[in-house]
């Protein structure tokens, strides 16, 4: 109950910083983009816009959030409540991953109609969005500016956007395969075609062990550069 707590405040937070406010803006633009794109090129171009921005988002944003919380001082006494670690970094990507969905699912629903593989980009841009936040949230509790922030982030940038590439037809290679962004990727198209056995198994592992591993690093580095820090 306590976690799910935390994710409310944390959407009533950016509710009122007006994040929902902006991307409803961009999905209307977006879906303005697709009603004009040739139908030939319409499904290549959605998933650009759905993997590049929207399973995305978070990774920028929880840079923003962090470090204006960082200025506010709000950890100096948001620890000394029952909070544990590990539902605030649980509460902060979670509820980004939810304005990822919300906004992925307005364009698609507006841009293609409804359709029964609808949970398949659910999972895609969710766990891809849990996955990048995670990442962005690694660096953004170590930076103090978002400038330095704005700086760093091509380190993971670019190899998040590589599978990308796949979608545009520039490179194709197996390595994208060990890159977890070619899981989620690989998720969201298959609202537009059926998943193999082995692609369905290769995905869901592969971002699960990706959000492992990067919850484990986010943690510790919280702990490092907040927790140890807090008071001094």
């Amino acid at each position: 109950m306590r976690l799910v707590s935390s994710i409310k405040a944390d959407i009533t937070f950016q509710f009122r910083h007006y994040l929902y406010y902006a991307y409803l803006i961009v999905s209307m633009l977006y879906i303005l983009l697709l009603y004009w794109i040739p139908l030939g090129v319409k499904e290549q171009t959605a998933m650009f816009l759905l993997f590049s921005d929207c399973s995305f988002l978070g990774s920028f944003f929880i840079g923003g959030i962090i470090l204006l919380e960082k200025d506010q001082g709000i950890y100096d006494h948001l620890f000394v409540t029952p909070i544990r670690v590990s539902e605030f970094i649980w509460s902060k990507v979670v509820s980004l991953g939810v304005l990822s969905i919300i906004s992925s699912l307005i364009i698609f629903g507006l841009s293609f109609g409804l359709s029964w593989r609808l949970p398949l980009l659910i999972l895609g841009v969710g766990l891809n969005s849990i996955f990048a936040s995670l990442l962005g949230f690694i660096f953004a509790v170590q930076v103090k500016s978002i400038n330095q922030y704005l700086m760093i982030s091509p380190l993971f940038v670019t190899v998040f956007f590589l599978p990308v590439l796949e979608v545009l037809k520039v490179w194709e290679s197996p390595i994208l395969y060990f890159i977890p962004g070619k899981a989620g990727l690989l998720l969201m198209e298959g609202v537009f075609t059926s998943l193999s056995f082995p692609e369905w198994i290769y995905s869901i592992t592969m971002l699960l062990l990706a959000i492992f591993i990067t919850y484990k690093l986010s943690y510790n580095s919280f702990y490092k550069h907040i927790i140890l820090r807090i008071g001094g």
